[in-house]
C-alpha cells in the first residue's frame, strides 16, 4: 500500500474514534440524568406512599440499555484505536 492510502485510511479512522468518545460522553450524561430523576421521584413520592415501581423499573431498564451501549462504544473505540495504531506502525 502506498503511504497516501494509509494516510487516508488513518484519517477515516480518527473521525469515528472521536465520535465514539463523544457518544460515550452523551451516554454518561444520560445515565446521570436518569439517576437524578429516579432519586427525585423516590424522594418526592415516598411520603405519600405512592407506588412508582413501574416508573422506576422503566428508568432502570433505560439505564441498563445505556450501560450496554456504553460498553459497545468502548469496544468499538478500542478496535478503532487498535486499527489506528496498526496503520501508524505500517505507515
Amino acid at each position: 500500500m502506498e503511504k497516501t492510502e494509509l494516510t487516508a485510511q488513518q484519517e477515516m479512522m480518527e473521525i469515528p474514534a472521536e465520535k465514539m468518545a463523544e457518544i460515550k460522553d452523551h451516554i454518561v450524561k444520560s445515565q446521570s440524568v436518569l439517576e437524578l430523576v429516579a432519586d427525585s421521584l423516590e424522594e418526592k413520592l415516598q411520603p405519600e406512599g405512592s407506588d412508582i415501581t413501574t416508573e422506576l423499573n422503566a428508568l432502570t431498564t433505560i439505564y441498563d440499555q445505556l450501560e450496554h451501549a456504553y460498553q459497545d462504544a468502548e469496544d468499538v473505540e478500542a478496535f478503532l484505536k487498535q486499527t489506528e495504531a496498526v496503520d501508524k506502525k505500517n505507515a
